[in-house]
């Protein structure tokens, strides 16, 4: 990979002066008035960041990009980097998301039969000095749900040179009313940054991604103390509306 460059190409600029713009005129205030708790690794942003940084999180709900960027400190943030986000092609229907994505500089991405031909596009913005959120699940998933992460990660690791920014996401709840979605309390935990070459000498292709969030999901463990472990997730929620629709039904 080529070294990291300080000073960005036009387009690359460009791109950058609309995430600054989005950055202030929304998520600054997302994150200003978010119920939250956030922790941060001690040397996470001592480091200077001499490659692109991975942010590698759970998935559940989408809100979790702008949280992630909402939340994350502003110096690092505003480093000289340019940040992508893949979205699923299907995204791409939708009119307004169009526009908002080619503003922001989100990368529409597509299942193929290869990982070479599927993650091509991340691959190269990654090596040419481009920063992503990246969610190995590849989905949005419950709380309590187990499941295993896509191939994909440990692939892109094993590819690029890179950071990786592990990022463990909790919300108290979460849901859907007239008004849009919504979240309760959320709690997010930034861990350390690792560079990618210690997952690729350390793990073989067929685990790699496995171990990547086996690192996301020991934060919580690792950053909390005992007493702040226990889930924010309220699970009576989910028996009261399976009760609720039980009496429905009757």
């Amino acid at each position: 990979m080529k070294k990291f460059k300080k000073y960005l190409p036009r387009h690359q600029h460009i791109l950058k002066v609309n995430q600054l713009t989005f950055y202030y005129g929304f998520l600054v205030w997302l994150g200003a008035f978010a119920r939250k708790k956030v922790y941060y690794h001690r040397n996470t942003y001592r480091k200077s960041l001499d490659r692109p940084v991975i942010v590698v999180a759970n998935h559940l709900s989408g809100w979790d990009p702008f949280l992630i960027f909402a939340l994350m400190k502003r110096k690092f943030f505003l480093k000289n980097v340019v940040w992508r986000l893949p979205a699923h092609y299907s995204q791409y229907k939708i009119f307004y998301k169009r526009l908002l994505f080619k503003y922001l500089g989100v990368y529409k991405i597509k299942r193929e039969e290869t990982l070479e031909k599927s993650l091509k596009t991340t691959v190269e913005l990654v090596n040419r000095g481009h920063s992503i959120v990246f969610f190995p699940e590849g989905k949005r998933v419950a709380y309590d749900e187990k499941t295993k992460p896509k191939r994909g990660i440990g692939h892109l690791l094993k590819k690029t040179r890179a950071y990786v920014l592990p990022v463990h996401i909790e919300y108290s709840r979460r849901g859907w009313n007239g008004f849009g979605s919504y979240l309760g309390k959320c709690r997010f935990i930034f861990g350390e940054l690792i560079e990618s070459e210690y997952f690729v000498e350390n793990f073989s292709d067929e685990n790699r991604h496995e171990a990547v969030m086996n690192v996301v999901r020991a934060l919580p463990k690792r950053a909390l103390k005992k007493e702040e472990r226990e889930p924010l997730f309220d699970f009576s929620n989910i028996t009261k509306g399976l009760e609720i629709r039980e009496k429905e039904r009757v």
